[in-house]
């Protein structure tokens, strides 16, 4: 099943599908497709990266 991976500033939900690709689609969307986590529990696109980067840095300790 599709999961979001974070939210932007214009209200679109970055949904990473599960084939390498991820795309972006409405919030409406997104949450009439019933896709998790809830849209309030997403991160914003800077939490996101910011988290990604650390576990990058963490692996390479």
């Amino acid at each position: 099943m599709p999961v979001g991976l974070f939210r932007d500033e214009e209200g679109s939900v970055q949904v990473n599908y599960g084939t390498g690709a991820t795309i972006p689609i409405p919030r409406s969307r997104y949450k009439a497709n019933g896709y998790k986590p809830d849209f309030d529990k997403l991160p914003s696109e800077a939490e996101y990266w910011a988290a990604e980067k650390k576990k990058e840095d963490d692996a390479r300790s």
